[in-house]
């Protein structure tokens, strides 16, 4: 049978017993400090990394990154293996010839217009130009239609010589 309740509350209660289970609450942290320690220094301890990633390493110092482009260079070499090369990104330059040094030759931009498009704004313009001489309606290219016309022009003589 079991205990009664209230001896079960008093053994709980006991002043011997808290500090027992005081006591192995107490080890336990320490040890799980100590497993933690010694995890971490496992961990480093057998840690390789290939000398070939080292300056990858570099790369994610913060230090690294607030450094100037010269120093960064010769961080980044003191962290490559003996015998790499670091990589050359930019390109050689370009060979020139002598055409280069005189500029371009040509002589304007003619060349690049579309010839229908050309054709095409040329029939615009003479219908244009049409359209403000029928406008004119007297032929001097003012634009207004005189009231008397004071003589009559050579071109409406022309169209009526029937010779």
């Amino acid at each position: 049978m079991s205990p009664p309740v209230a001896s079960v509350v008093l053994a709980v209660g006991d002043p011997a017993r808290t500090r027992t289970v005081w006591a192995a609450v107490l080890a336990l942290v320490a040890l799980g400090i100590v497993l933690a320690v010694v995890a971490a220094w496992l961990v480093r301890a057998t840690r390789r990394d290939p000398e070939v990633l080292g300056p990858l390493e570099v790369l994610g110092e913060r230090s690294f990154r607030s450094g100037d482009p010269v120093w960064q260079r010769r961080r980044l070499d003191e962290a490559r293996p003996p015998g790499a090369v670091p990589l050359d990104r930019l390109p050689p330059p370009p060979v020139t010839d002598d055409a280069f040094e005189h500029g371009p030759v040509a002589e304007g931009f003619e060349d690049l217009v579309d010839d229908e498009a050309a054709e095409r704004a040329a029939e615009l313009a003479a219908l244009a130009a049409a359209a403000a001489a029928a406008a004119d309606g007297d032929g001097d290219g003012d634009g207004e239609r005189d009231a008397t016309p004071s003589e009559p022009s050579p071109a409406l003589l022309d169209d009526l010589d029937p010779a």
